[in-house]
């Protein structure tokens, strides 16, 4: 479980630095939304194929999405579900 815990603080950290979506990030990865929030939420494991498509569309190698997070990182806020509005909407 420890892997799964690193695996979705890295993810949290790399899509609030880029500002980018769960939605957005399933997308670019050909993977389902709520199967990213399953991941996310630590209710789904993650195959080798599925983590260097996540690391692919995060434009980072896989290694990257399995690395410690520091004890002093500061967490961004939990991500909401559900699809931003375009600007100018």
């Amino acid at each position: 479980m420890q892997l799964r815990g690193t695996l979705e603080a890295n993810l949290r950290l790399l899509l609030h630095d880029r500002r980018m979506s769960v939605e957005r990030l399933a997308e670019a990865a050909g993977v389902s939304d709520s199967y990213c929030w399953r991941i996310l939420r630590l209710k789904q494991s993650v195959g080798l194929d599925v983590l260097e498509k996540l690391a692919g569309a995060l434009s980072v190698p896989a290694a990257r999405l399995l690395e410690d997070v520091p004890a002093s990182t500061a967490m961004p806020p939990p991500l909401k579900r559900g699809r931003k509005k375009k600007e100018g909407s």
